[in-house]
């Protein structure tokens, strides 16, 4: 994949492929690394705060202890929206971190309506075929390891405090 061509993550990030995945990481990761002509860089400790809510996420996700299937959906869900205030509250301290902002907004919604169909999807196939109800959603997965590439390409480019 060329490196001048700007890569955007498709709406259903469900079946994300792994090398969008990394491709789009790198990309991004260079560009809050290095900012645009020398400006709006991301600092390393802006980019650790932001991922410090989401790795808490991330635990919960992981070990979310005996919950009802409904609940756990509902918390992700919430929780995942409430990053964007966390967003527009360090975007409003630091005009700089508009790539980074407007890229994890995007991110964030993407992932809301592929967690979404995803939940529909499992309780649909619950209702009809008595499956088990999983815990596990591939749209989540996806958002936390495009995360977490942001914060590893990031390192990779150079990013500075």
């Amino acid at each position: 994949m060329p490196q001048d061509q700007n890569i955007v993550l498709p709406e259903d990030i469900i079946n994300l492929d792994p090398e969008i995945l990394d491709a789009y990481c790198s990309q991004k990761g260079n560009l809050f690394a290095q900012g645009e002509n020398n400006k709006n860089k991301v600092t390393a400790s802006k980019l650790r705060n932001f991922f410090s809510k989401v790795a808490s996420l991330r635990t919960y996700y992981r070990n979310p202890g005996k919950v009802d299937f409904e609940k756990f959906y509902s918390k992700l869900n919430r929780d995942i929206t409430l990053l964007k205030p966390t967003l527009a509250y360090a975007f409003g301290r630091d005009k700089d971190l508009i790539n980074f902002h407007s890229e994890t907004i995007d991110l964030i919604n993407k992932t809301i309506k592929s967690f979404n169909k995803e939940y529909m999807s499992k309780k649909n196939d619950h209702k009809e075929n008595k499956k088990e109800l999983n815990l596990k959603f591939q749209s989540l997965e996806n958002f936390f390891a495009v995360l977490e590439g942001f914060v590893a390409y990031h390192k990779f480019y150079g990013g500075k405090e």
